[in-house]
């Protein structure tokens, strides 16, 4: 540094540097061959420490260039850290270049282990993805400690084919210090460098399906929500027995991906009736599970209640909220929103458990949650066609519901608007409302005959203005 003559210093030192690597590979050379020539113990000692001496040498070098850290003087005569010139920055950065170029012609493969090495110890590792010696993946799949600076390595240089196979291995296998949120991640950038290398290679087959992947990643989100439910519920319950037992699963949940059944099977034993929602949708084939479906839904109406009971709150509001959130995600599948069972339950439960607030309630809950006019209209038909076992109390209520879905159904949408098919359903169902009443209120022990007769009153202005549109 202290030498004016900067081109000649760096010739120098480039010489040096050379030396040291040759000395490096001749030394390794030599002691490969020592054994069978005869050399001496002595030296084979001689030899070592001379490649020792050259790893070191170069070792300082680095410290100095990159990290900026001077060797501790062992020399009285040398300079004083004061003393020193320091180089420019755009002299370091050159040095900087010179130095690595010259270190990686080395054919030393011990050497290039301990600059690697060196290069993740001092975090260097940007650097290390940038090279390209026949070394460098060797020393990387050499160890599990540099999985993860491997897959660093193959998605900087973008061998998105091997990136692909490696994070779908760590994803599926990959040790208890990756946290399900992790996993989830290693399953996304899979999916990624799966599409890439498939479009690179086209037809060859490149040993990671990217539709799987795409569904492990749904499976897994799932199992996500599974998770954070369960940690939820740690953090309420008091009961330790209980406690320990979740705190067992939910440690399972996070250390591995768990496959479909074995998922259903902890959300269903922990009353998790959105997560089995879920999970049966991902399964593809709702339309086997029917009557679970139906099961859930009505599991999920009544756990509301109990919670708004317990609480002593309306248990409307927080059913509304749950079935309209719900609702929206699935209300576009028969199977996953059977429409006439979550109605009939909801009539039972409005019935049962009236509020202040539960005229309409049904009706528009269903809507707010994305239920056609035109499917409501024929699961209310089939509900009046059905209903003569039920209670006139009960009956009393779906035929509000009906005059309420009516109201809404002339009021927002003009007659010109609406299907010839909508206004023969809604007629006709008008004229079935109106007829079971007129029959009920012939009858001399009806309870609530005027609630009947009062409510047919409505029923019969309603056709009267309505009748011309279906003729």
């Amino acid at each position: 540094n202290n030498n004016n003559n900067n081109e000649s210093n760096s010739g120098g030192s480039s010489s040096a540097m050379n030396g040291s690597l040759s000395l490096t590979s001749a030394s390794a050379a030599g002691a490969g061959a020592g054994a069978d020539d005869g050399v001496s113990a002595s030296s084979l000692r001689w030899i070592e420490n001379n490649v020792n001496e050259c790893y070191r040498c170069i070792k300082e070098t680095l410290d100095v260039l990159l990290l900026g850290k001077y060797p501790p003087d062992e020399e009285q005569d040398l300079l004083d850290a004061d003393d020193r010139i320091p180089l420019s920055p755009a002299e370091t950065a050159e040095w900087q270049r010179l130095t690595m170029r010259t270190a990686l012609k080395s054919n030393d493969r011990e050497f290039h282990r301990h600059l690697y090495s060196w290069l993740i110890r001092n975090n260097q590792k940007a650097r290390l993805f940038r090279i390209k010696t026949p070394y460098v993946l060797p020393f990387l799949l050499s160890s599990d400690q540099h999985v993860d600076i491997l897959c660093e390595y193959y998605k900087h240089n973008q061998m998105h084919k091997p990136a692909a196979l490696l994070l779908q291995q760590l994803a599926t296998h990959g040790g208890p210090q990756y946290d399900l949120s992790r996993r989830i991640q290693f399953l996304k950038e899979a999916r990624l460098h799966g599409t890439a290398a498939a479009a690179e290679s086209m037809d060859e087959d490149i040993g990671v399906d990217v539709h799987q992947l795409r569904d492990s990643i749904e499976l897994a989100g799932i199992q996500l929500s599974v998770y954070n439910r369960l940690s939820a519920m740690v953090e309420e319950e008091k009961r330790f027995e209980r406690v320990e037992e979740m705190q067992q699963q939910r440690d399972l949940l996070n250390a591995q991906l768990l496959d479909l059944t074995r998922l259903y099977d902890i959300a269903n034993h922990w009353n998790m009736y959105e997560q089995c929602l879920q999970l049966i949708d991902y399964s593809s084939q709702p339309q086997d599970h029917i009557k679970l479906v139906q099961r859930l839904w009505a599991n999920i109406i009544i756990r509301q209640i109990r919670k708004a009971k317990q609480q002593r709150l309306d248990w409307m509001p927080s059913v509304r909220l749950q079935l309209v959130t719900l609702g929206k995600e699935y209300a576009g599948s028969k199977f996953m929103f059977p429409v006439q069972h979550i109605v009939e339950q909801l009539e039972h439960f409005a019935h049962r458990y009236p509020q202040d607030n539960s005229y309409g309630f049904v009706v528009s809950v269903m809507l707010e949650a994305g239920v056609p006019l035109m499917s409501l209209l024929s699961v209310y038909r089939h509900l009046v066609d059905s209903m003569s076992d039920q209670h006139e109390s009960q009956m009393l209520s779906v035929f509000r519901s009906v005059l309420h879905l009516l109201r809404i159904l002339y009021k927002q949408m003009p007659s010109r608007a609406l299907s010839y098919a909508t206004k023969r359903v809604a007629f006709e169902l008008l004229n079935e409302c109106v007829y079971h009443m007129d029959s009920m209120t012939s009858a001399d022990a009806l309870e609530q005959k005027r609630d009947f007769q009062a409510l047919a009153k409505q029923f019969k202005h309603l056709i009267s203005t309505t009748s011309s549109v279906v003729e």
